[in-house]
């Protein structure tokens, strides 16, 4: 079964599940969505990388189901998560959507290159990929961007702190920082990147979509990991 085949085959069964499944869940606003509009999931010709906010288990598995219905009708349209290997990617209850994800590899330069080398190729192909650059869920980090007193700080969480005394502090206007490997993938793809804001309570959940914006040329990696982290976190300021 080729490739395309096989994620038609995703798309068909859990594209469908899943999207009817979001809207049943936006319609008692157990899940809340504010800036929803179909340009902005649309890629440009560079693709599009969706970053995400990551607070939780349920993000990753709702956010893809944002695009639709449209990748019922076009694969570039089909978004590809990057779910962690092993410890994600491999486990049996991702078995059925593999086919629509470039497992995350870390380890080694070589595993960390072959991760990067998978996701560029399909910006290449001008398709979307979601990430949650900061390489895991929000309370799991140590380097912290906040808002403190109207202004947005770095800060790293003290002996004795923890995440939750930041999003009390800051109104949950906190969020972890972002590893450097967006950087390089934005430096060698130009694609464009669409924000997207999530938290999260018991319950329910709000994602806020920002705007597609591309970087200007010319930018250093580290500047680009800055640029996107306050892209992100303007959503919620």
């Amino acid at each position: 079964m080729g490739d395309k085949v096989r994620i038609r085959a995703v798309v068909w069964t859990v594209g469908i599940l899943g999207g009817l499944l979001l809207n049943l869940l936006r319609l008692p606003r157990i899940v809340k969505v504010t800036g929803y509009r179909k340009d902005k999931f649309i890629p440009s010709g560079k693709g599009l990388v969706v970053i995400y906010r990551h607070p939780s288990f349920r993000e990753p598995a709702l956010v893809p189901f944002l695009f639709f219905p449209w990748f019922l009708f076009d694969t570039r349209l089909v978004p590809f998560s990057t779910p962690s290997k092993p410890d994600q990617y491999d486990r049996w209850w991702l078995k059925a959507v593999r086919p629509v994800c470039i497992p995350v590899e870390r380890g080694s330069h070589r595993m960390v290159d072959r991760t990067l080398q998978r996701m560029k190729a399909r910006l290449d192909q001008k398709g979307v990929l979601l990430m949650a650059p900061a390489g895991g869920r929000e309370f799991k980090g140590t380097a912290f961007k906040w808002v403190k007193a109207g202004k947005v700080e770095v800060t790293r969480l003290p002996p004795g702190q923890n995440y939750r005394d930041l999003l009390k502090e800051s109104e949950g206007r906190v969020m972890r920082r972002f590893q450097t490997g967006i950087g390089w993938l934005l430096d060698n793809t130009k694609a464009t990147v669409l924000p997207v804001w999530v938290e999260t309570g018991r319950i329910r959940m709000h994602i806020i979509i920002g705007e597609q914006t591309r970087l200007p040329d010319g930018f250093s990696r580290k500047a680009t990991v800055e640029a996107l982290e306050d892209l992100l976190l303007a959503l919620k300021t």
